[in-house]
Parts: C-alpha cells; structure tokens; sequence
C-alpha cells in the first residue's frame, strides 16, 4: 500500500509551523519583503499580458482568430528555450523573459500591443475559408 498521501499530507501541516519557529529577526523580513516580490511580480505580468494581446490580435488580422494564439506559443516557447540574461540586446527580442522593470521590455510590449490593436481595429480579424 502506498503511503506517500498521508506522508505529504502530514508534511503539510508542518508548513506554518516552519515561518513561526524562527526568531522575529528572520520572520519580520519574511512577512515584510514577501508583498514587495507579489507586487514586482504584478508589473511583469501586466506587461507580458499586454504584449501577448498585441501579438494575438495582430495574428487575428494576419492569419485568422483560429490560428491566433500560435505566434504566442511558438515565440515563448522559443524564447522560453533561449534562456537569454537579462537586459541588454535581449530586453528586446526577448521581452516575455525579461525580470523587472526594463524601459526596453517595456516599450517592445507596449508597441505590440498598440501595433496589433491598432491592425486588428482597422481589418478585423482574417475571415476563415478558402482564399480568393
């Protein structure tokens, strides 16, 4: 019989005791820095969010709203593979991995944004079908 449920679940339980056994000189900067790294991670996301939309709404217009959500995938994946470092010529080709508040990260998502936006207001998205 496999006990490895119970196990985990025992182990669990322990997890708010681990935080509380330390002293205030460890818990306080724990408690303390812990909204500070949510808050950091928000502003990533809220840019990776806004670049990924660019890109699937310029994919709508180009290739059609089935096909839309592939020109993410493949370019985080390939992206994601990369592994590039932070900053530099990477903050703009690699704007989906960036860390932080890079002004280049920054700019290359919010033009994609506006950019696919602005292509996807003024054709729509690509009617599916056969091509004329």
């Amino acid at each position: 019989m496999n006990r490895s449920g119970s196990l985990l679940h025992a182990r669990a339980r322990t997890l708010p005791l681990t935080l509380a056994s330390h002293g205030g000189t460890v818990r306080v900067p724990v408690v303390v820095l812990g909204p500070l790294l949510a808050a950091s991670a928000i502003g990533v996301g809220l840019r990776n969010v806004l670049g990924d939309v660019g890109l699937v709404a310029g994919a709508a217009a180009l290739i059609g709203a089935r096909l839309s959500w592939l020109p993410v995938l493949a370019y985080g994946s390939a992206v994601y593979l990369a592994a590039p470092d932070p900053g530099g010529a990477a903050a703009l080709w690699a704007w989906l991995m960036q860390p932080g508040p890079q002004g280049a990260s920054w700019a290359v998502a919010c033009g994609l944004f506006v950019c696919g936006g602005a292509l996807y207001v003024r054709c729509g998205a690509r009617p599916e079908g056969p091509r004329d």
